[in-house]
């Protein structure tokens, strides 16, 4: 009875769906993050001579771009880096 139970319960959880925002996938056993970055984490004006270079590109390639680039942008440490300071560190439980 169990088994069929676990089964059952695989079969509503194991799907993953979006609201349009942010994808979502539930499985049971895995572990999912959000990260989180600080307003001060890329200049203002370097964020807007990023979407000015974006719109540029054809529509296809502009999502993928745009991460990457952002990606790279926040690897710099621009901004306050409050969370490399112990005192704001905190451990979720």
């Amino acid at each position: 009875m169990l088994d069929s139970m676990e089964k059952r319960i695989d079969s509503i959880i194991c799907r993953g769906y979006s609201r349009g925002y942010l994808p979502h996938f539930d499985e049971i056993g895995v572990v999912q993050h959000i990260t989180y970055h600080l307003a001060d984490s890329i200049p203002r004006h370097l964020h807007k001579d990023l979407q000015r270079k974006l719109d540029l590109m054809h529509e296809n390639q502009r999502d993928l771009e745009r991460r990457k680039r952002l990606q790279q942008l926040l690897d710099n440490g621009y901004g306050s880096c409050l969370l490399r300071n112990d005192k704001y560190e905190v451990v979720p439980e």
